[in-house]
C-alpha cells in the first residue's frame, strides 16, 4: 500500500506538468486569457492527455514514472502487458475508484490477493518486482 502512495506522489508530479504543458499549448488560441473553469471542451482535452499518459504508459511498458521509481508494474491476468483497452479501462475506472476518498485503494487491505477496485474492473494486477541482487 506503501509502494502505491509513494506511486502516486511521483505520478502527480508528471500529471501536474502534463496539465501546466497542455494548457500552455492552449494559450495562444484563447488570447492569453484562462479557459473558464466547466468548459467542457477544454476538460476533455486535459482528461485525453491524462488518460494518454498513464494507459499508455502501462500497454507500452507496463509502468508509469512512479511504478518505475517504486518498482511496480501493471500486468494482466497472464502476467503480460495489459492491452490498450484494458489500460484504458484501468484508468477510467481508477477516476472514481481513487476519487471517492481512496476507497479504491482502501480496497487493497480487505481484497484477498491485495488488489484495487480499478485493478479488479479492469482485470490487471499491480506487481512488485524485487530488486536484483548484483
Amino acid at each position: 500500500m506503501l509502494r502505491r502512495l509513494g506511486a502516486i506522489v511521483y505520478d502527480s508530479l508528471v500529471v501536474a506538468a502534463i496539465l501546466m504543458i497542455a494548457t500552455a499549448v492552449v494559450m495562444p488560441f484563447t488570447g492569453g486569457e484562462a479557459v473558464p473553469p466547466g468548459t467542457i471542451w477544454f476538460e476533455l482535452y486535459l482528461g485525453t492527455w491524462l488518460l494518454l499518459y498513464f494507459a499508455g504508459s502501462w500497454a507500452i511498458g507496463g509502468q508509469t514514472v512512479g511504478d518505475r521509481a517504486w518498482r511496480l508494474h501493471v500486468r494482466d491476468g497472464e502476467g503480460r502487458y495489459p492491452s490498450w483497452g484494458r489500460c484504458i479501462l484501468r484508468a477510467l475506472l481508477a477516476v472514481p475508484s481513487l476519487g471517492i476518498f481512496g476507497l479504491g485503494l482502501i480496497w487493497c487491505w480487505f481484497d484477498p490477493e491485495g488488489h484495487s477496485l480499478h485493478d479488479r474492473g479492469a482485470k490487471t494486477q499491480l506487481l512488485f518486482e524485487p530488486k536484483v541482487g548484483k
